[in-house]
């Protein structure tokens, strides 16, 4: 038998096997096909940029609920990038770093740009303070870190934005009262409306403790009143913001003394009576237009007057 004629066989064995195997085969229904999924990000109406800028957005109830509503890094703790350090000095206020931008800040916060219903809460030189932020009205904050902060201003490492709610109608009134250790009390209260075309928003608020250390005990009053005017492709935003109090200052302790009592303040503390008091008025005015396509046009103009004095030690240096 030669080779061919074995090649035939083989073929004539295997065919019957194929149809089989080929007749077993599941057939695959249309139905079962799958459908294209198609994942959005985020609905256009909430699109707050269209250019590849690092941002998150802190809602009210983040803000608020059950919070004290004293301090900022109370809710933005969980941002990524952002470093708040509390010192539990509110003579020295908080520690803001954004990406490495101000962590060499010894008191205040520099390097990072402060606003408030877009007007700036920062001085011109980058200084400033988030004592002053009305977080019993805060509707959302925005943190924009990376190098598209500066459209807020150049030398900008980042950028911590609070926009407050619009008045609305019926109108509102709310108050709240906390408290805690170390003799911390705080009240506040809100009011919102309308009157015809103008939207108004009230916060008013105290703040005291008696401190966590002697010589720590602080006080803080504050009052932030906002205006607005909506029309067609925009809308005009006045705002007036108070603050008035003081902060005493225990200084920083030794390694020794830290290691004796963690909780003392510094002999020189008590004997100076070191603290720091503040009196400050600012009010601002900002306009937004609308100019289509997803542009708009903002301008804003400030003005304050701020009073500081402040007893502190500092060591002496010896050449």
């Amino acid at each position: 038998m030669n080779l061919y004629t074995r090649m035939a066989l083989f073929g004539g064995y295997l065919a019957p096997a194929m149809a089989c195997a080929q007749s077993l085969a599941p057939v695959e229904p249309e139905d079962s096909v799958l459908q294209p999924v198609v994942v959005t990000g985020a609905a256009v109406h909430r699109m707050r940029w269209l250019s590849p800028a690092t941002v998150d957005i802190v809602e009210t109830d983040a803000v608020q609920a059950g919070q004290l509503q004293v301090n900022v890094s109370e809710s933005l703790g969980r941002v990524p990038g952002l470093l708040i350090q509390n010192r539990q000095n509110y003579a020295q206020d908080l520690q803001i770093s954004v990406r490495g931008y101000g962590a060499r800040s010894t008191f205040g916060v520099r390097g990072v740009r402060l606003f408030v219903d877009g007007i700036p809460a920062s001085a011109p030189d980058g200084q400033g303070q988030a004592a002053n932020f009305p977080l019993g009205m805060a509707q959302r904050i925005e943190v924009i870190r990376g190098p598209y902060a500066a459209l807020y201003g150049s030398s900008a490492g980042g950028v911590i934005a609070l926009y407050t709610g619009e008045g609305r109608t019926p109108a509102s009134l709310q108050a709240g009262v906390a408290g805690g250790s170390d003799g911390l009390r705080r009240i506040s209260t809100q009011a919102q409306g309308t009157v015809g075309t103008l939207n108004y928003a009230l916060d008013v608020s105290g703040f005291a403790t008696d401190g966590l250390r002697p010589q720590s005990a602080a006080r803080r009053d504050t009052g932030y009143l906002k205006l607005s005017h909506p029309y067609d492709q925009g809308r005009v935003v006045v705002v007036v913001n108070r603050q008035t109090g003081t902060a005493q200052d225990p200084l920083g302790l030794s390694r020794a003394e830290f290691a004796a009592n963690a909780y003392q303040a510094t002999p020189n503390a008590s004997t100076f009576n070191t603290r720091k008091g503040f009196d400050q008025t600012q009010v601002g005015a900002a306009w937004e237009h609308r100019l289509g396509g997803g542009q708009r046009l903002e301008s804003w103009v400030t003005s304050g007057d701020a009073r500081s004095r402040s007893t502190r030690l500092f060591p002496l240096q010896h050449s």
